[in-house]
Parts: C-alpha cells; sequence; structure tokens
C-alpha cells in the first residue's frame, strides 16, 4: 500500500509539471496573447495533452509543426484518489478549441488547436457544448458552438452519432462562410446515412468539391473530428449529399453502401 502510495504520489508531480509547461508552447502568432495558452485542467484526470503535427513548410521554406492538443483520461481510480484527482466517469473531450491559419507554400491552411478539455456525462448520447474560435486575432474574431456529439456505454453495441446540422453564417475576411453545427445527436446501428456537405456550383457547372462531414466514428464510440467548417463563395451553395457509415456491420464484406 506504502509502495501505491509513493508512486500515486510521483505520478501526481510528473502531471503536474507536464500541465504547466503547456502554458509555454507557442502553437501560431496571434494578436490575441489568450489564444496561445492552455489553460489547466484542475485536478481533473482530463487533460490536454501535447500533440504536435507537421504540416509542411512555410513561405521561406521553414518547417512548421504545431501542438494541436489531445485530450487524455490519463487516471484509474485508484491512481486518482491517491492523487487527488477528479477521476473522469463521463468521456474526456475537447471542451474550446481555436481555428489557427498558417501560410505554407501550398497555400493557406487552418487547423483546429484544443485549448481545453473537460469530463462529458456518462450514459446516453447526447449533444455537447463545444466552443471553437475563428479567426483569431481579427476584427471579424467570432466564437460558435459547434457542438459534438458524446456517449460511453450509453449506445451499447450502437454508436452515438451526429444526424443533424444546422449551418451557421459567420463573416470572415475573406466574406461570409458557413459552419457546421451539431444539432442532433442518436444512437445509430448497422449502416446508415450520415451528413456529409459539399459546394455545389449554382451556374450548373459540374465542379464539386469536398469540404466536410459530420466526423468518423472512432473505436471508443466517440465522434472524432472537429466538424469542419465550410467557406462558401457566392457562386457556390452548401448541400448535404449524405454518406453511408458502417459500425456494426462485419468487414471486408457486406459492405455499407448507397
Amino acid at each position: 500500500m506504502a509502495c501505491i502510495s509513493s508512486l500515486a504520489s510521483i505520478l501526481s508531480l510528473l502531471l503536474s509539471l507536464s500541465v504547466t509547461a503547456l502554458g509555454d508552447i507557442d502553437v501560431a502568432p496571434s494578436l490575441n496573447a489568450s489564444e496561445d495558452t492552455f489553460p489547466l485542467s484542475g485536478k481533473s484526470c482530463c487533460m490536454r495533452l501535447p500533440n504536435n503535427i507537421s504540416l509542411g513548410l512555410d513561405e521561406n521554406g521553414t518547417s512548421v509543426t504545431v501542438d494541436v492538443g489531445k485530450c487524455v483520461d490519463i487516471c484509474y481510480s485508484w491512481v486518482s484518489g491517491f492523487a487527488g484527482l477528479q477521476q473522469c466517469n463521463g468521456e474526456c473531450y475537447a471542451k474550446r478549441t481555436t481555428m489557427k491559419v498558417f501560410k505554407l507554400q501550398t497555400g493557406e491552411k487552418e487547423v483546429s488547436v484544443i485549448r481545453s478539455c473537460r469530463c462529458g456525462g456518462a450514459g446516453r448520447c447526447r449533444r455537447l457544448r463545444k466552443t471553437v474560435v475563428y479567426h483569431p486575432g481579427t476584427e471579424h474574431r467570432v466564437e460558435v458552438d459547434v457542438g459534438q456529439c458524446s456517449s460511453r456505454g450509453g449506445c451499447g453495441t450502437d454508436s452515438c452519432q451526429v444526424v443533424h446540422y444546422d449551418l451557421k453564417t459567420i463573416q470572415s475576411p475573406k466574406g461570409t462562410r458557413n459552419v457546421p453545427v451539431v444539432k442532433t445527436c442518436k444512437c445509430v446501428g448497422g449502416c446508415h446515412r450520415l451528413p456529409h456537405y459539399e459546394e455545389v456550383r449554382m451556374d450548373g457547372g459540374q465542379d464539386v468539391r469536398p469540404r466536410g462531414d459530420g466526423g468518423e466514428e472512432g473505436g471508443s464510440g466517440e465522434v472524432t473530428g472537429q466538424g469542419e467548417e465550410l467557406e462558401v463563395p457566392l457562386a457556390l451553395t452548401v448541400v448535404d449529399v449524405g454518406r453511408c457509415s458502417s459500425w456494426t456491420c462485419p468487414t471486408p464484406k457486406p459492405q455499407c453502401i448507397p
């Protein structure tokens, strides 16, 4: 017992040091300094941990790496008890994210950066709040609750998925853009249709360009993906063309197809 207590104390110290270090990570230049800091998770087992990804080369040929973060439930019940941490009985998910724009040799790339995490409720499929900051550091800065679906065990063998979106229009430096906002979550199983948005040219042309969807289903039952925003020029309209997704269908056959 003394050995376990000592181990838990060491773990608590390491976690506090690692979380404090997160505040020193430089994600991207911003006119608003608060957008580049990561609030501490307090004494919760649900924490934001570093997750560095490479975006490519910037306009000067320098490699660009960004810490997009990830939300992780970092301790078991016995650890949380000894370390004085609040156990996350529900799902550990992103509470607040910021959309950062990077200028690369291939053009501008917008990346979703997790700023803070929190525990969600367990037991049923429901919509949870998720705040996304668009165009930080500009006069068009706006916060949008894009929502997300969450359930841990509440759907049994089925999956908690987004079944309906609303589109919220916001202003951007390049004009208006439509952001998909989660409206309805539902337990779904087998082969089913999920929302999938594409931009279609209104003048009758054949130009159809995928821009985002409702996210992919992860093995834990958590809907991953950030619900990517859609930038809609005046000549285009947004259409939910749908997509087929399978959670419980056996693989590789039969396939879930339209």
